[in-house]
């Protein structure tokens, strides 16, 4: 709402109260002591194994996949593709 728009001062007053009541509940929200539970730890084997492996697989795939596009032997699986469209995946 534009504040030329606003013709009556009780208007105003509605949107101050509205925005009044909203950081009046986020400081409740924030200063609200979380309660104790469950507690998660997430592992770091995944930070310690090598990822090298799949890196050098990962390579070899995208060369692959050039010099087919390159030589123009590239093959799209149509169906493949509207298959995963269709779907919803997004690891086409």
């Amino acid at each position: 709402m534009k504040v030329s728009d606003i013709a009556h001062p009780a208007q105003l007053q509605q949107v101050e109260e509205k925005e009044a009541k909203s950081t009046a509940a986020k400081e409740r929200t924030a200063a609200t002591p979380r309660k104790k539970g469950d507690v998660v730890e997430l592992s770091t084997a995944l930070d310690q194994q090598s990822t090298v492996p799949q890196e050098e697989l990962q390579a070899q795939r995208v060369a692959s996949i050039k010099s087919q596009v390159k030589a123009g032997t590239y093959q799209v699986d149509a169906r493949l593709v509207a298959q995963k469209m269709l779907s919803g995946d997004s690891w086409i």
